[in-house]
């Protein structure tokens, strides 16, 4: 009778692990697709705004550190590296880079031109 015992309970404890594994997955799952709506970020950005001086609003338009936005940590901004992308995504190594608009209409060429749209 105690071998059952023991049978039962090393089944009930390896079908808990399960349980407890799956919940924990689900939770981290549905933790990682939450979406935050549109009202919800512009009410963040709003107050954030709302709580800096303007020599900040200013230093955070400009760039340090190739291409880094300066920080913020009274606010809790980190510092963000940026990416040029007018003429596509620019960084540093391997990138994809479109030829300027102004460059193309310059040339006048429809054949030039419509590869790029």
């Amino acid at each position: 009778m105690s071998q059952f015992n023991r049978h039962d309970r090393r089944i009930t404890h390896r079908v808990a692990a399960i349980l407890f594994f799956f919940l924990c997955a689900t939770s981290v799952a549905k933790a990682q697709t939450t979406q935050v709506s549109a009202a919800e970020v512009k009410k963040r950005v709003d107050a954030i705004l709302g709580k800096m001086t303007l020599d900040e609003k200013l230093t955070i338009i400009g760039g340090i550190n190739d291409f880094y936005i300066q920080a913020i940590p009274r606010l809790g901004l980190p510092a963000l590296r940026m990416s040029d992308g007018p003429l596509g995504v620019h960084d540093y190594g391997p990138t994809t880079a479109y030829p300027g608009g102004i460059s193309l209409a310059a040339s006048w060429g429809h054949r030039t031109c419509a590869p790029c749209g």
